[in-house]
């Protein structure tokens, strides 16, 4: 796995100076991605205890040194290259961006991201999110609004022309959104 990404020899000095630091054991590099499949997306190197691992977690092959990174984003780190430049730490990962869809992310997943990244932002302004639910024959989505967003009198306004119009657009194969949302309910609603 080590030519998954290049690490160079001053950016593994950087990154083994800091574990000797911290002088704390089992203590280990992880490298993961924050909004896969987005705009948003960046690749952050992290230290933590090893048994915070989880199972989809992999190891990459370098000596005296533990780097892991979760096995979900080995296509969007391929030929990323960590150094260190001006004294910080740099990561130039060139298919961050370039993999729209990963078949180890499944639809529910990646909607679950666009909601968190894009739609949740602006809906957050309100005091308000979207929930997920499930989705029926990978073509109709359950949500449920909450919050702010729940009994709003804009609701069908935002859903109409804001909410339907990103899933559509990043996801073609959605036909209906089925809001499952008790709208009575006004106690937190944003108007």
């Amino acid at each position: 796995m080590t030519d998954l990404i290049k690490i160079t020899n001053d950016a593994l000095k950087y990154l083994s100076s800091n574990l000797i630091l911290e002088k704390e054991k089992n203590l280990i590099i992880y490298i993961s991605v924050t909004y896969p499949y987005t705009q948003y997306a960046y690749v952050n190197i992290t230290y933590c205890k090893k048994e915070d691992l989880s199972k989809n977690d992999v190891k990459l092959n370098l000596e005296n040194i533990d780097i892991y990174l979760d096995e979900k984003i080995e296509k969007l780190i391929k030929d990323a290259v960590i150094d260190i430049k001006e004294n910080t730490l740099k990561i130039n990962a060139p298919n961050l961006f370039n993999n729209k869809k990963n078949e180890k992310y499944d639809i529910k997943d990646q909607i679950k991201i666009l909601f968190e990244t894009e739609i949740n932002t602006m809906l957050s302004q309100h005091g308000g999110f979207i929930e997920l639910i499930d989705i029926e024959n990978d073509e109709t989505l359950i949500i449920k609004f909450h919050g702010g967003c729940q009994g709003c009198g804009m609701v069908n306004f935002t859903m109409t022309n804001y909410i339907e119009k990103i899933i559509k657009k990043n996801f073609p194969q959605i036909n209906e959104i089925k809001d499952t949302t008790s709208h009575e309910i006004r106690k937190n609603s944003y108007y």
